[in-house]
């Protein structure tokens, strides 16, 4: 068979090629600013980890890095806009793993985009999950709770913020380990779960340290448990939730994504300006003040972790397909 060779088909590829290469060189151009849009509302886990690292990858990079709350849909906003942009590096995605896995592992929430249309850049800290009631409420500790449950199935109202997010995991699994019949309603974002608790209007929320932090360090919600394999070093006095005989154990990933097509040598200059960041003592310090704990894992680690937690996702979607759960 004969072999043709189209010389302009090649001139145009090779000419692309270079063009990238150049752009990945120049990267981040002066006047140019750098967008991390994050899909959840302000003052979340997911926004003030963001912020903390933003601002010194701003100093790192030598251009502004904004950070864009777009919250909604459980994060599909936010991440729909990230995965359309143009795949240059100017527009990130702040990225929590399992919350935002399920924003595309969840087809009932009719994604446009999925796995392939998005890319770790890396991420930045981890975060357990902490059970947190009103500060007068009558459950003082877990046990409390879970009598509380089994005395009136479906009496206990519990907060979550979506299908597949990490709080209704922990919930579903909760529910098992327990032998509890909880009702679940759903909350668009941490910010307003933990409000509701503080307000009495739902019995116990799951959700991140550092989005609680404040109102438990202001006495209006109290912890319970955390979702930690092992004591969370923001909270060294709580429990964890396996230690009182719950066998609940989750802990959230935070990092960046980027569009598909992002060349990759300016995702190395992103993840090495995040590496260095993290690194900082200072940002460290920020980070376990929010209730976070800094841990960097570069595109391929965090990649391993996207994967893991589309297969938990999976489970607490197949669970909620069996028993109802999930509803608002």
């Amino acid at each position: 068979m004969r072999k043709t060779f189209n010389l302009g088909a090649a001139i145009l590829l090779g000419g692309m090629a270079l063009a990238q290469t150049a752009a990945a060189q120049s990267f981040p151009e002066a006047g140019k600013n750098i967008t991390i849009i994050v899909p959840t509302a302000a003052g979340g886990s997911t926004d003030v980890g963001t912020r903390i690292v933003a601002a010194e990858m701003e100093k790192l990079l030598g251009v502004p890095v904004q950070v864009a709350n777009k919250p909604g849909a459980s994060g599909i906003i936010g991440l729909t806009e990230m995965a359309r942009a143009n795949p240059d590096g100017y527009t990130l995605s702040a990225f929590a793993v399992i919350a935002h896995v399920a924003a595309y592992v969840d087809q009932s929430r009719k994604p446009t985009f999925g796995r392939a249309d998005i890319q770790p850049v890396g991420a930045f800290g981890m975060d357990d999950l902490v059970l947190t009631v009103k500060a007068d409420s009558a459950y003082a500790t877990v046990a409390d709770l879970v009598a509380a449950a089994k005395a009136a199935p479906g009496g206990v109202k519990v907060a979550f913020t979506g299908v597949g997010a990490g709080p209704h995991l922990c919930w579903v699994k909760f529910e098992a380990s327990t032998g509890t019949d909880l009702t679940f309603v759903q909350f668009d974002g941490g910010t307003a779960m933990d409000t509701a608790v503080a307000g009495g209007h739902i019995d116990a929320s799951i959700g991140s340290i550092a989005g609680a932090a404040s109102l438990m360090q202001a006495g209006v919600i109290r912890p319970l448990g955390v979702t930690g394999a092992e004591p969370n070093e923001t909270l060294p006095e709580v429990p964890t939730l396996v230690s009182q005989g719950v066998d609940v154990v989750y802990s959230a990933r935070y990092g960046l994504a980027a569009p598909a097509g992002v060349p990759q040598d300016i995702i190395a200059t992103l993840a090495g300006a995040l590496a260095t960041a993290v690194a900082n003592p200072e940002v460290q310090a920020k980070l376990r003040g929010a209730g976070m704990t800094p841990r960097y894992l570069d595109a391929a680690a965090y990649a391993e972790a996207w994967t893991a937690g589309e297969t938990l996702v999976a489970e607490a979607l197949a669970a909620a397909a069996r028993d109802r759960h999930g509803q608002p």
